[in-house]
């Protein structure tokens, strides 16, 4: 079975927290609770930290070579094979269409599932912007 997981950065203090997501409402508020509910009919509350919206990413089931966890929003290098080459790039993990993808910097998106184990992690677009001046 596929795990679940999502992190945001915090409201309070700009930490990371991983967790599920447990609410996200029309008033852009939206929160990552640290654990699971065990059973919601019986109202077992989760500690749950409010999040900004804009850095939550789920966990695409992946790691990268170092054994990181990789999330929707990282900037990872790689390298591809590409008519008939081993090639290079770099991207951001997205989720387009109905898979999560490498969105190249002034490139094409690969499929993550395609990638074989040479993705690492060289920050996110929340904690390194400077790495997205390529775009």
């Amino acid at each position: 079975m596929r795990e679940i997981v999502f992190r945001g950065k915090r409201l309070d203090n700009g930490e990371w927290v991983f967790g599920c997501l447990i609410s996200h409402t029309r008033n852009e508020q939206c929160k990552i609770g640290r654990g699971y509910y065990k059973d919601i009919n019986l109202g077992e509350q989760l500690d749950a930290d409010e999040v900004v919206p804009a850095t939550v990413g789920q966990y695409i089931g992946r790691k990268d070579k170092k054994g990181i966890d990789v999330y929707e929003g990282d900037v990872v290098n790689g390298l591809t094979w590409l008519n008939g080459k081993r090639t290079e790039y770099s991207g951001i993990i997205e989720y387009i269409y109905s898979g999560f993808h490498v969105r190249g910097i002034n490139e094409w998106a690969h499929m993550v599932f395609d990638i074989d184990g040479n993705l690492e992690i060289i920050g996110s677009i929340h904690d390194n912007p400077e790495l997205l001046e390529g775009e």
